[in-house]
């Protein structure tokens, strides 16, 4: 689309991605390229752009809930029988790796399991 038709009804309904913050960064974007382009005299007038509300954070891990869940993986996991199945002897460094991740970069659990999933 040019930028010169770009108009409200085209933003309003612009959703990129699955969460409110994807469409918002994406609006944020595409208001950086109207205002460059406002400047370099492509067009009269930027129209207005509103963000999408975003979902906070339900909630936070402190220091000690996050030194509780590292503790639970440093427990060795075997199975409790000797009949269960050989893909159950395994430990839980794959869970930690992961939970590592997610608590370095405040990623939600939805986030990890869709990029983990991609891989």
């Amino acid at each position: 689309m040019r930028l010169d038709h770009i108009e409200r009804h085209h933003i309003a309904a612009l959703a990129v991605g699955t969460s409110p913050a994807n469409t918002n960064n994406a609006l944020r974007t595409l208001r950086r390229m109207l205002k460059q382009a406002e400047a370099w005299g492509l067009i009269q007038t930027v129209p207005k752009i509103r963000l999408v509300e975003e979902h906070g954070r339900d909630l936070i891990l402190e220091l000690w809930m996050e030194a509780k869940l590292l503790a639970v993986t440093e427990v060795e996991r075997t199975p409790t029988s000797k009949y269960a199945p050989k893909s159950a002897n395994y430990g839980w460094q794959p869970l930690r790796d992961v939970l590592l991740i997610m608590l370095d970069t405040g990623m939600r659990p939805t986030e990890s399991f869709v990029c983990s999933g991609s891989m």
